[in-house]
């Protein structure tokens, strides 16, 4: 998970700290010490699990508009005065 992302985009995947020794290396390897991971780098781990091989994620970047118009993405619609009472 320190590896350099393949996003296209800066992204935190997660850190794994290399320097521990001792009950602190132990407790790192199975999560509990001071590993970090982010939902895109766990959501990586599990296509990679599925895969079966090592997935580098990658961020489609396109005109919101563009996606519109393909019929992609639906426009946002405000809410109107009875969708407002029923989110309270």
């Amino acid at each position: 998970m320190n590896a350099q992302d393949s996003t296209g985009a800066n992204a935190f995947l997660g850190t794994v700290p290399d320097d521990s020794k001792g009950t602190e290396l132990a407790a790192n390897m199975i999560g509990q010490g001071v590993v970090q991971a982010s939902p895109l780098g766990m959501a990586t781990v599990m296509a990679s699990v599925v895969a079966g091989e090592t997935v580098h994620p990658q961020l489609v970047l396109t005109d919101a508009q563009d996606q519109q118009d393909a019929g992609q993405v639906p426009a946002a619609q405000p809410l109107d005065a009875g969708h407002r009472a029923e989110r309270g």
